[in-house]
């Protein structure tokens, strides 16, 4: 059975968003019997659809729109500016330093990269991620670390942020944005239920087989879009602070190669979209690497696939195995 391709919508632009569950809505109207197996989730799907669309329509209506998505990614640049840096930290040869950062690391993931559902939301983590960083339990860690700078800059930038928010024109202009982001999600939301109907139904129908065409057609849209994805900027997983990849334990040497394999993330400042998005090896990245059978530093590169790009690369330890007397 073919399988249906993934997309990260969170990654495409707002009118790629839509345009690509038009696409899914034609293709359900051109297949009545894929249709008819989603039958009771369709009109939601509408519904929501329908909402997504005017959602954008009162965006570009607001004369702030483009000056609040600057502000917007001077934050983003920020959080990943500090995410770049907790990662270096991380592998740096003072172990106060490394410390310090696997300390702070795990706060930031709490505080300041996990997903959000409106604006007022993710500035309450700003703020509860500044104020741990400048509290007596942190603020010596993060000065060690040389965070302290960038916490004065998302402070700054989080005040732009909030002033340009207050002062669009109109209560109808105040808050589409944020709800946006919402809606888009509400939409993946019943299209992730729609495509598990679909699927179940490809493998257990009466007639395996028979919606085998309606996923290839779906599939050369998903190519599309995919490819949409691989030529945004800022998919370059080696630019900047964008991939955050976990911190690697100490290996025990075996004799055979070590293919230990990370969690990698990745943040898309230029779209807006949240951080901390979860890469998926085959689909979005390769790992090749180098060093990783005997004891000592070995070195992994991932590389972009899909609708990634460019490679980073980190160093792990491989230690030697300890002997055990009888």
């Amino acid at each position: 059975m073919e399988k249906i391709k993934l997309i990260y919508f969170h990654s495409l632009r707002a009118n790629e968003h839509s345009q690509y569950f038009t696409y899914f809505q034609e293709l359900l109207d051109a297949w009545p019997q894929v249709k008819e197996v989603v039958a009771d989730l369709y009109p939601d799907f509408i519904e929501r659809l329908d909402e997504e669309f005017a959602l954008l329509g009162k965006i570009r209506k607001s004369s702030y729109t483009k000056y609040i998505m600057t502000a917007e990614r001077r934050i983003e640049r920020c959080l990943t500016g500090m995410s770049a840096l907790l990662t270096s930290a991380l592998h740096h040869f003072d172990p106060a330093m490394e410390d310090a950062a696997k300390d702070l690391y795990y706060r930031f993931k709490a505080f300041g990269i996990i997903r959000r559902k409106d604006y007022m939301a993710e500035l309450s983590a700003i703020e509860i991620w500044m104020d741990a960083l400048r509290s007596p339990e942190y603020a010596a860690k993060a000065t060690l670390i040389g965070l302290m700078p960038w916490v004065d800059e998302l402070a700054a930038a989080k005040t732009a942020f909030v002033e340009l928010y207050h002062q669009r024109l109109s209560e109808a202009a105040q808050k589409p944005h944020g709800r946006l982001r919402v809606a888009r999600r509400s939409v993946e939301t019943v299209y992730d239920r729609m495509i598990d109907r679909i699927v179940a139904a490809s493998i257990v129908g009466d007639t395996p087989g028979a919606f085998d065409e309606f996923i290839v057609r779906l599939n050369v849209v998903a190519d599309k879009f995919r490819e949409l994805l691989h030529r945004h900027a800022g998919k370059d997983l080696g630019k900047g602070g964008c991939t955050c990849i976990e911190p690697i334990p100490p290996q025990m040497a075996t004799g055979k190669p070590v293919t230990v394999v990370p969690k990698v993330y990745y943040r898309d400042a230029d779209t807006g979209a949240d951080a901390g998005v979860e890469l998926s090896l085959g689909h979005d990245f390769s790992i090749t690497y180098r060093n990783n059978i005997r004891p000592g530093m070995a070195e992994l590169t991932i590389r972009g696939k899909g609708g990634y790009t460019g490679k980073k690369r980190m160093t792990f330890s491989i230690e030697a195995s300890i002997a055990v007397e009888g």
